[in-house]
């Protein structure tokens, strides 16, 4: 592999740190000291709060934003050419839907001059999302040196004579752990319990579908609640953008996503949901909603979809077929019993120590950085 004593790296990532980027990868290149990070975004931050996802745009504003992205990649590229870094770190794609020229030459003598490992992370089917095209796939597959993905159906997407490159690290969370260690907050979490049952959903507008899917069944699973139980049942959803359904029982609080207003939910929180649709797209999601939910001690009740099944067990979560949302109603009484939520939670948290936690995760990206050769593939 190509080495250099000199470890400036160049990420390519679509946001800054305030976007989904910096759980996959912000977070890690933050927190190693031996490394300086230039970070090469898709577009400026403030363009980015207002017009991503960029196909909600018309077809002016998308072909603008279009052109000022590949001026800016070309760009960066350019200085990567003349100035050789030692990584280079790529976040899903080099350019959405279609890399232009002189792109792949820059590429090909980046490759050529030998000075810099280039490294290629994605965590979402983004062929299926037609975020990238199947050429640029095969490109960024060839040019890489590591491929990471979060889980082996990724991994299966790429070419059979690649397959030595891929590591599969599932996307983790690293401010949330502490919290859990170090504050009560199961106190007030139980204390609340027995007046209401709190759900929350934490993701981008990208994923809405799926979360409207079930409101139906929520709606039901309110009103059962309600005669039942004498309970409310309530819905955070944390999002860039709201979910306007009228509901006569089950209530729903639109939360705007922060980062801080994120931990704020899911510390207020009592079950941690992820519904999907048995989708190509759904397939390839890489579950990172349920991890985050057990970083902070959270029940998880989420659909028997790709990743999710190797997730969720039953000592912490429940998992509900994709064909039968029915059984939304005995999941959320079941994770949401007084007698058993406490030990659902500690368990939640203790699968994520022993799975999923932060820590190997930054020592999978320390290694790779700073060119330490220990087994990087931490998943099985």
């Amino acid at each position: 592999m190509r080495h250099s004593k000199n470890r400036q790296i160049s990420a390519y990532v679509k946001g800054d740190i305030n976007t989904p980027d910096y759980y996959r990868i912000h977070q890690y290149l933050q927190s190693i000291d031996e490394i300086k990070v230039t970070y090469h975004m898709m577009l400026p931050s403030c363009l980015y709060r207002r017009y991503v996802p960029i196909r909600k745009n018309g077809p002016l504003i998308v072909l603008l934003l279009f052109i000022l992205i590949y001026i800016r990649t070309v760009a960066a590229l350019l200085k990567d050419v003349i100035l050789p870094p030692s990584h280079i770190v790529i976040n899903r794609r080099i350019m959405p839907h279609k890399t232009l020229f002189p792109i792949w030459l820059f590429f090909r003598l980046i490759d050529m001059r030998g000075k810099t490992t280039i490294i290629w992370d994605f965590d979402d089917d983004i062929i299926s999302m037609g975020e990238c095209s199947i050429e640029d796939f095969n490109k960024l597959s060839f040019y890489a040196h590591h491929i990471i993905v979060t889980h082996q159906h990724l991994a299966n997407l790429i070419d059979v004579k690649y397959k030595n490159k891929i590591h599969i690290l599932p996307t983790t969370d690293g401010d949330l752990f502490n919290l859990f260690q170090n504050e009560d907050v199961n106190k007030w979490r139980i204390e609340a319990l027995s007046q209401e049952i709190i759900l929350v959903w934490v993701a981008t507008s990208a994923n809405l579908s799926f979360l409207k899917s079930i409101i139906p069944q929520l709606e039901s699973s309110a009103k059962f609640i309600g005669d039942t139980l004498r309970k409310r049942l309530r819905l955070k959803v944390v999002c860039n953008t709201s979910v306007d359904i009228r509901c006569t029982y089950l209530q729903i609080e639109n939360v705007k996503w922060t980062k801080q207003a994120a931990i704020q939910s899911l510390k207020e929180a009592h079950i941690g949901i992820m519904p999907l649709e048995d989708t190509c797209i759904a397939r390839g999601k890489g579950g990172f909603k349920l991890i985050q939910y057990m970083s902070i001690g959270l029940p998880c009740i989420g659909t028997d979809v790709g990743f999710n099944n190797a997730i969720i067990n039953s000592t912490f979560g429940r998992l509900i077929p994709s064909n039968d949302l029915t059984q939304w109603t005995n999941a959320i009484i079941d994770l949401a019993d007084e007698h058993c939520w406490e030990e659902y939670s500690l368990n939640a948290f203790h699968v994520w120590e022993e799975k999923f936690p932060f820590k190997r995760n930054l020592r999978f990206w320390t290694n790779l950085l700073l060119d330490k050769h220990e087994n990087t593939t931490y998943y099985n």
